[in-house]
């Protein structure tokens, strides 16, 4: 058995959500390799019970931010106290926030998940705290050449690159989907101004005049949903769009074999958020759809582009427009492509790159 390892992160499932999903990805391969992973996050009890079928331990912290923060770095006291030459890992703002604290009552070693956005956020305060955070760790991890390159910016510290990974069996094995008569684009991913559902809406009119029966169909947490149907009420396009709200595995695969395309055309914020890479996209590829996605942000690691789908300007509405022709006119040729690009993200072929790190920090 490898060394102990303990992953805070700030979201899990039940519970949508990209850190949640690669935690869950993380802590499953490397308990495939020998590691004994325990992992402690929130729990989004509105999403359904909590998480008990996998080869390692869950435990959630519940309350406010406060509350969550002292439940996490009670279990990581408690866990240290029985594991004091293991691993911690820390995914998302708040665990790694924590960290300065943890540093004081542990000499465990530690990794950070950058996700994109970690020293991009919030005023002067926010960042200097963040980045006095990082520096506390022994090893920090970027999950895009995106993110590494900005935190690099403020950092100045070493930083590998690990791209995200995916469950190849999330909706099932094998390609759902075809060339549909009607193009259908889909997004799954909150419904949010970062992942760009509304400049998708706002490329609609465009789209529409050269695919008149276009749909655009949203999947996720429908946070701004009601300002994407005004949007698209003010641009006479509400007809083509579809919100479906929050849908299982199941529903939602269902939805992405009736569909052409995968969009993301995601979006900096102006408090700093940032798309840091777009697990979503290579789910859907595995699938078989091709993506379209926004240049400047996380998801150029995850397209291939003209292979498994475009980057785009997501206020170019004629490059939008060209790439949806690219991709319908070769469409038998991105989708393998799209199937072949994502394989090489699954967790299995991702874990190894995390034990190769682990494995080189625990020689020294």
């Amino acid at each position: 058995m490898r060394q102990p390892l303990l992953i805070l992160c700030s979201e899990f499932p039940p519970g949508p959500g990209g850190i949640g999903e690669h935690a869950r990805g993380l802590a499953n391969e490397l308990s495939q390799h020998g590691f004994s992973v325990t992992v402690v996050s929130e729990l989004r009890s509105h999403f359904g019970p909590p998480v008990t079928d996998v080869p390692f331990i869950v435990q959630y912290v519940h309350g406010g931010r406060w509350q969550k923060a002292a439940g996490m770095l009670i279990q990581a006291r408690q866990w240290a106290a029985r594991n004091p030459t293991g691993w911690l890992v820390c995914s998302g703002m708040l665990p790694v926030w924590l960290m300065p604290l943890i540093r004081l009552f542990s000499g465990l070693h530690t990794i950070a998940i950058l996700h994109g956005h970690e020293v991009l956020m919030g005023g002067y305060l926010k960042r200097w705290w963040q980045v006095y955070s990082l520096r506390q760790f022994h090893v920090r991890v970027a999950v895009s050449e995106f993110c590494r390159l900005t935190a690099r910016e403020v950092l100045k510290d070493p930083i590998h690159l690990i791209p995200n990974g995916f469950d190849p069996h999330k909706y099932g094995e094998g390609p759902t989907t075809g060339h549909h008569e009607v193009l259908r684009l889909v997004t799954v991913g909150r419904v949010s101004p970062r992942k760009g559902q509304h400049n998708v809406v706002k490329a609609l009119p465009r789209i529409k005049a050269k695919f008149p029966d276009v749909e655009y169909h949203v999947i996720g947490v429908p946070d701004f949903a009601e300002e994407l149907e005004a949007l698209a009420l003010q641009l006479g396009v509400r007809e083509h769009i579809k919100i479906h709200g929050v849908l299982d595995n199941g529903d939602t695969r269902i939805r992405l074999a009736a569909s052409d395309i995968f969009i993301m055309l995601s979006e900096r914020q102006p408090d700093g958020d940032v798309e840091g890479f777009g697990i979503a996209i290579l789910e859907a590829n595995y699938l078989g759809l091709p993506a379209i996605g926004a240049r400047g942000c996380g998801i150029e690691q995850a397209i291939w582009h003209q292979h498994s789908g475009w980057l785009v300007d997501p206020q170019n509405h004629l490059e939008i427009v060209t790439a949806i022709e690219d991709i319908r006119m070769q469409y038998r040729r991105y989708q393998a492509q799209a199937r072949e690009w994502a394989g090489r993200f699954t967790w299995s072929m991702i874990a190894k790159s995390y034990t190769e790190v682990l494995n080189q920090y625990e020689d020294e």
